[in-house]
């Protein structure tokens, strides 16, 4: 039973309420701007999202040249 406005309302399905994942740690901290390796996340909680997603964003890459 779940109670919404002062009012019950009957599920037909299970629900568990999860708190939001939350991220510890991700591993390695550096890695190449070309790809190819993988990439970790540690927390708890991941399992919560019913669709997970890691999203990579580079703000500034450092891009050195040798020659």
């Amino acid at each position: 039973t779940l109670m919404i406005d002062n009012a019950n309302r009957e599920a037909s399905t299970k629900f568990t309420y999860m708190e939001d994942p939350s991220i510890f740690s991700i591993q390695p901290a550096k890695s190449f701007l070309s790809g190819g390796s993988s990439i970790s996340a540690y927390g708890k909680n991941l399992n919560a999202a019913a669709s997970p997603q890691m999203i990579i964003q580079l703000s500034k890459p450092e891009i050195r040249y040798n020659m």
